[in-house]
């Protein structure tokens, strides 16, 4: 089974990671360009998160890079505000979401926002 090994230096701190599916920060960045996503600042540094406007409608990407976990917050037609929440999410699935967050993947859940 081959590995590939990702050194990447991020502000201060250098991630290394061994996986056969691997994106670093900078691949998922670019990722995220290529579809629409701008990126917002965040207070944790393994976490990336990303915003767009979809046919009037805000959507948001939070993605734990280091483990590859990702959250997308949108307004679902009957449901309302909801989550989908995603653990080791590969790089093609990643796109696929990342082009449609609506994407049906079978490995995510959702949860409904509660308005208090």
């Amino acid at each position: 089974m081959d590995f590939i090994l990702s050194a990447v230096h991020h502000g201060g701190y250098i991630d290394l990671s061994f996986d056969k599916d691997i994106m670093d920060r900078v691949d998922i960045i670019k990722l995220a360009y290529k579809y629409g996503w701008k990126i917002e600042k965040a207070k944790d540094k393994s976490l990336l998160i990303f915003n767009r406007i979809v046919n009037g409608q805000h959507q948001q990407l939070n993605i734990w890079f280091t483990r590859m976990t990702i959250a997308t917050s949108l307004n679902h037609p009957k449901r309302g505000k909801t989550q989908l929440f995603g653990k080791n999410i590969g790089a093609a699935l990643l796109e696929k979401i990342m082009n449609n967050p609506r994407h049906h993947t079978g490995k995510r859940y959702y949860e409904k926002k509660k308005i208090s």
